[in-house]
């Protein structure tokens, strides 16, 4: 009985091995991860003539094109925004990682949601450590090496993805010959491609977002502020464009969170951020509609002009 069990128990712990290496094959592919690899394939491609690279979440992504911000600063730009509660700071840590492997900007202009920033981690079920564990897919150290807490999600996240069906079977189509496709949309938006619904803030709104902002995020910045001083590169931060009446009833939250950020070591544009009428709303209370893209680019480059090297 007891060769039984041993026999038993080895071959259960073979197959449950078996299948944690195959999804682990499925997080490396990430055959879903659309914006992360348009914007990973753009990073391959990088001249050295970049001058600019913008990083941050959908409100700068939806909100700026690279090519009128090319023109408008004469400086060759890059937007590689992801998205802000599956990534935020932690993705745009990792691509700028991979951006100074690649080339050396002069500068760096970090834009994420007020939005993004005032939730903690936990409120969203740790969706910014799967985007970190996607993002450092190819560089898995980088898990480990932020600080404790962090580690301790990714190492949580990482023990259910490992054994998480639905990586399993993408381990498996990967090992097959299947390869993540990209939407020609991101080849013509340069990101998502945009819808034109407007969002309804419900009447009852108090158009505040949460008051005391959570520390979760500092480490990041932290991280992505020593980069730059290593690097000699230029790094700001802008906050993405935001509807209006919630950037006039979140003050609190914008002084705290600019106050962390600049004890992380990046400087923090004041005039930010860029506020949206009811009119120019789009999807979410940080999007705008498509039409004024170019609009709202001129807003962003008016703000940082004057911070560009």
């Amino acid at each position: 009985m007891k060769s039984y069990l041993i026999v038993l128990i080895a071959i259960i712990s073979i197959v449950l091995g078996a299948m944690a290496s195959v999804a682990a094959v499925g997080v490396y592919a990430c055959l879903k991860c659309d914006v992360l690899l348009f914007q990973e394939s753009k990073i391959a491609a990088l001249t050295p003539d970049v001058d600019t690279v913008i990083l941050g979440d959908s409100s700068i992504g939806y909100g700026l094109d690279a090519k009128i911000f090319s023109e408008l600063s004469r400086r060759k730009t890059v937007n590689l925004a992801l998205t802000g509660f599956n990534y935020g700071p932690g993705g745009a840590y990792v691509l700028l990682r991979e951006v100074l492997s690649q080339a050396r900007p002069k500068n760096v202009v970090i834009a994420l949601s007020v939005q993004t920033l005032s939730v903690a981690m936990w409120k969203i079920k740790w969706r910014p450590i799967r985007g970190f564990i996607q993002a450092a897919r190819r560089h898995p150290q980088l898990l480990f090496t932020v600080n404790r807490e962090v580690s301790w999600q990714a190492t949580k996240e990482l023990g259910v993805e490992l054994f998480d069906k639905q990586l399993l079977l993408e381990g498996l189509d990967y090992l097959r010959g299947a390869r993540p496709t990209i939407s020609d949309d991101f080849s013509w938006y340069d990101y998502y491609a945009p819808g034109t619904d407007v969002v309804q803030v419900p009447k009852n709104s108090t158009y505040a977002l949460e008051g005391v902002p959570p520390l979760d995020y500092d480490v990041f910045f932290e991280k992505i502020a020593r980069l730059c001083r290593d690097n000699g590169v230029n790094c700001i931060f802008m906050y993405g464009p935001l509807m209006q009446k919630f950037v006039e009833h979140s003050q609190m939250t914008i002084r705290a969170l600019t106050s962390q950020i600049e004890r992380a070591g990046i400087k923090v544009i004041s005039q930010s951020p860029i506020e949206i009428p009811d009119q120019d709303l789009g999807n979410t209370i940080n999007h705008i509609q498509p039409r004024l893209r170019a609009a709202y680019t001129k807003k962003a480059y008016d703000l940082v002009a004057a911070s560009l090297r």
